[in-house]
């Protein structure tokens, strides 16, 4: 076994090295072979035994550095790295790129290292689209890397004007021309079908009309959070439909989010300018309400909707949460593991070493004012107490600007009123007398305050339920100054507040006695 293996190594090292000395594609290229040796490759944010280990054959030339997977076949060994050298020639920027090709991995770029799927090096131009990735910016525009490599290929692809009318009538998203746009994951065939045509139709428009060097500057500018970029883009697409005899406004929303491949775990990373949206394989699709994201255009609104309410966040905590000084907030949007995975999602960490895990968008405001509040400024508050009243700022914040938060909970409510479940009678009851006879209609705080007072303020979730209701309690009866001394740790609470702990706990639970009791 072991002869015939330094043998078929002795073949393949003699092929390889008569054909690095006579490929003759342009020009010729000389190259060095050696191996087979193991590679390690971690995946990009996977878990700690995320990886994987391959035989691999190493080629050097002065034109790129290649690590192809041995057990690869030579006509495909061959064909990849005469593909590589090629793009060398005719795209000189790249040369001195660094590739891993194997079919053990997906497509990527870490470290400034292209990594492609051998059996998809040539889907949709992988090779030169990833290398095109490592020049720009993984950041870059998609749309615009792929109408490039087209180009490039001097590959054309058409529709008519009538279906691109269609698509501004119907489907404007796909002018985003994001990333999430060629992904199965996020759109159907066909809106892949139609990205692909409208970025190899704009981008060879717009390299005729407008030069190549215009078109570098407007795909490195996609790379970067410029607002100009989105008004740029939305400016010679609005020329270019014209041509199509189609005049068109652009709306944007208000938030500059740009995507980026990062690996097989998490297919597309979504990005402003305050935090980093992971999205796990297979997190979207499951069409669970108010848990999981369905498509490219729900995942771009749920952003731009969260993004809105972490400012809300901010500014009620009085906490700017600098980037410069936190660095970004990570957000892993991540399947639930109905086994060991209790909660609908989980903050981790302190300061600038932060993350949040969601396994519902539901959750995602809710650990994000962990990270504005007890994660951060508001640290010292005694042990006994801070369980219970950080989960209840967290709960009530949340219930005062979280959008998925509230629609979730009004649904499960209707749920409750259709079904009448028996553990549920009495709270249904209750909070259904509470607004007939104040002519209210449904409030998430009202809610809360009426789960307490039915259940009890230690029967049912006490760090979460009934320590809400208390919290809106002290802000509504003794003023914002009181709390957010206490929550800084001006003073301690019988000093700030003139009372102690439980005498304030059962003002509270008088209270709500008082409000839903049947009168």
């Amino acid at each position: 076994m072991l002869r015939k293996q330094i043998l078929s190594f002795i073949i393949l090292f003699c092929i390889l090295f008569i054909l690095g000395c006579t490929n003759t594609i342009s020009q010729t290229t000389i190259y060095e072979v050696s191996g087979p040796e193991s590679i390690l490759v971690k995946v990009p944010e996977g878990e700690i035994n995320d990886f994987v280990i391959f035989s691999a054959v190493h080629i050097i030339s002065g034109k790129a550095d290649i690590y192809i997977e041995d057990s690869i076949s030579l006509p495909d060994k061959t064909k990849i790295i005469e593909t590589i050298f090629e793009m060398m020639d005719y795209l000189p920027v790249a040369k001195g790129s660094s590739y891993v090709v194997s079919d053990k991995i997906d497509n990527w770029v870490d470290n400034n290292i292209v990594y492609l799927n051998a059996s998809e090096f040539y889907e949709t131009n992988n090779f030169l689209c990833f290398t095109l990735l490592k020049i720009f910016g993984t950041k870059s525009n998609y749309g615009l890397v792929y109408g490039y490599s087209q180009y490039l290929l001097n590959i054309s692809d058409t529709i008519s004007s009538q279906e691109v009318h269609e698509l501004t009538k119907n489907e404007e998203y796909i002018f985003d021309l994001a990333w999430p746009l060629f992904l199965s994951e996020y759109v159907s065939n066909e809106v892949i079908e139609s990205s692909k045509s409208i970025a190899t139709m704009f981008v060879g428009d717009l390299i005729s009309t407008q030069g190549n060097d215009m078109f570098i500057a407007l795909l490195q500018e996609s790379s970067t959070f410029s607002e100009s970029f989105d008004t740029n883009l939305s400016l010679y697409l609005k020329q270019w439909l014209l041509t199509q005899g189609i005049d068109y406004e652009f709306t944007r929303t208000n938030v500059i989010i740009r995507y980026s491949k990062v690996s097989s775990k998490y297919p597309v990373m979504a990005e402003t300018v305050r935090t980093k949206y992971y999205f796990s394989q297979g997190y979207l699709g499951n069409g669970i309400y108010g848990v999981t994201l369905l498509d490219y255009l729900e995942v771009k609104n749920y952003i731009s909707t969260i993004e809105s309410e972490m400012s809300e966040v901010r500014t009620f905590v009085n906490n700017d949460l600098s980037v410069d000084t936190y660095g970004k907030i990570p957000i892993y949007h991540n399947l639930r593991d109905l086994e060991s995975d209790s909660f609908g999602g989980i903050y981790v960490g302190s300061k600038e070493n932060s993350k949040i895990i969601v396994y519902s968008i539901g959750a995602t405001l809710h650990e994000y004012v962990h990270y504005a509040t007890i994660g951060t400024i508001f640290s010292n508050i005694t042990a006994e107490t801070k369980a219970y009243l950080s989960e209840g700022i967290a709960v009530y914040i949340a219930s005062l600007y979280d959008k998925y938060w509230i629609e979730t909970s009004y649904y499960e409510y209707q749920i409750c009123l259709e079904t009448n479940p028996d553990n549920l009678k009495t709270f249904i009851t209750n909070f259904e007398g509470y607004l007939e006879r104040n002519s209210l209609d449904f409030n998430m705080l009202d809610y809360i305050d009426c789960y307490a007072f039915t259940f009890g303020k230690e029967s049912t979730n006490p760090n979460y339920i009934a320590s809400t209701s208390f919290i809106r309690y002290l802000l509504d009866n003794y003023g914002d100054e009181l709390f957010w001394d206490y929550f800084g740790d001006v003073d301690t609470f019988v000093n700030i507040y003139g009372k102690n702990h439980s005498t304030v706990m059962d003002e509270w639970y008088a209270s709500i006695i008082t409000k839903y009791q049947d009168n």
